[in-house]
């Protein structure tokens, strides 16, 4: 959490202290404003900003502050929609520009419903929102940024799984027998492993090993359970009781993965 969002928090929390005020992090590292767990907007910032000469807080949609968007007013009231303001107090990583003192004497005492003429609303708001055009601008790029970035990963997860359901290999691709061969010999292993067979001599010993350690282990029989997810992949379970020995390979762009092995634990054979 920034320092200016901790001052930020400080006068929320000091002027409604049983509003549940806190401050929430996404995963690229923009801040949103809460208020009893719940985001007064659905946009993230830069930064969350008390502005004490106007006793606003807000959220910092550019660096230099100048266009911001307000989340609550004077008088500690969350705003609904989008209103843009300029501050000049905002510098990020500090908050040596922020008066508490005079801000909190500066709170606006609960407003009474008493009605309020046209013009006087209208006037209010014009003044909540003093855009220029390169502010326009900011907030027009600000905002096609945040939908770009979510309709990108959203169509990359699509194209990811279209991707999958095309190169899954079919269940009947998977030969038990021939995937035990292939881990007893240490296909899976790194070449940099120990138990990597080096050389050609190595690699048909080990090859000889793995296929009559194969035959021996399934030829009482072993268990073979497939699991398939959406068509964009398989899990398959191999339990081979002889060999104390359950292994896990997945089905996925093309070919089969071999995942890990694990020992049956003797109390499953009485």
């Amino acid at each position: 959490m920034s320092i200016p969002s901790q001052a930020a928090l400080a006068h929320l929390r000091s002027i409604k202290p049983n509003d549940g005020w806190a401050v929430q992090k996404d995963d690229k590292g923009l801040l949103k404003l809460l208020r009893r767990n719940v985001p007064l907007s659905d946009n993230s910032f830069l930064d969350i900003h008390y502005d004490s000469p106007k006793n606003i807080v807000v959220g910092v949609m550019t660096k230099d502050g100048q266009t911001c968007q307000l989340l609550v007013d004077e008088g500690g009231k969350p705003v609904a929609g989008i209103r843009v303001v300029s501050v000049s107090t905002y510098v990020p990583g500090t908050a040596r520009n922020v008066n508490f003192t005079t801000a909190r004497s500066n709170v606006a005492p609960p407003r009474r419903n008493t009605p309020r003429s046209a013009p006087a609303a209208a006037t209010e708001t014009a003044a909540a929102l003093p855009l220029s055009p390169e502010q326009n601008k900011e907030v027009l790029k600000y905002a096609v940024d945040l939908r770009s970035d979510k309709l990108l990963y959203t169509f990359g997860i699509i194209l990811l799984y279209l991707y999958m359901l095309q190169t899954c290999p079919s269940m009947r691709s998977f030969d038990a027998k021939k995937e035990l061969k292939r881990v007893l010999r240490g296909h899976h292993l790194p070449e940099d492993h120990p138990d990597k067979p080096k050389g050609f001599f190595e690699d048909l010993a080990a090859r000889v090993a793995a296929s009559v350690t194969a035959e021996l282990a399934t030829f009482p029989g072993y268990e073979m359970t497939m699991t398939p997810f959406g068509g964009a992949a398989i899990l398959v379970e191999v339990r081979v009781p002889t060999a104390k020995t359950t292994c896990y390979w997945v089905g996925a762009f093309g070919k089969w993965h071999y995942v890990h092995s694990r020992e049956i634990p003797d109390t499953h054979y009485d």
